[in-house]
């Protein structure tokens, strides 16, 4: 009986181990099916769904491989899976944080541009007004 359950542990930590190799290999399969079915339209789409696929196939590696720890197979699917664990969540952490840099910076950029724009009218204006052109009750005209 030992050997059986002993056997049922190999296959499950050779799983893990496919698991492993299919998280890495198959996610540039993936996006590269996707690219070439749909064109470029939709590379967002076909980013995302090989990483998903990836990141479930680490996760499971990393699951079998802690059931078949007592194998070669499965330490190999331990330590792939917990590397490109951590490596997707960093990944993901970094994009988010580039993401929200780049929103607060366009952000900046658009209130200098209001800024100025409201500069220039301000400046338009008391150069109207200085010349009599403009009374300070009056309406802006618009150009």
């Amino acid at each position: 009986m030992n050997g059986s359950h002993d056997n049922e542990r190999l296959f499950i930590a050779k799983c893990a181990l496919v698991l492993f190799v299919s998280g890495l290999l198959a996610p540039f399969l993936i996006a590269a099916l996707v690219l070439a079915c749909s064109g470029s339209r939709s590379e967002d789409a076909a980013v995302a769904l090989a990483v998903g696929f990836g990141f479930a196939c680490e996760v499971l590696a990393l699951i079998l491989g802690i059931v078949g720890r007592r194998h070669t197979s499965g330490k190999i699917g331990i330590l792939g899976g917990v590397i490109m664990f951590v490596a997707v969540v960093a990944t993901v952490l970094a994009g988010a944080l580039w993401k929200a840099k780049a929103k607060n910076e366009m952000e900046r950029q658009i209130d200098e541009k209001v800024r100025a724009e409201q500069d220039r009218f301000r400046a338009d204006f008391e150069r109207e007004f200085h010349e009599g052109k403009r009374s300070p009750e009056a309406p802006p005209r618009k150009n």
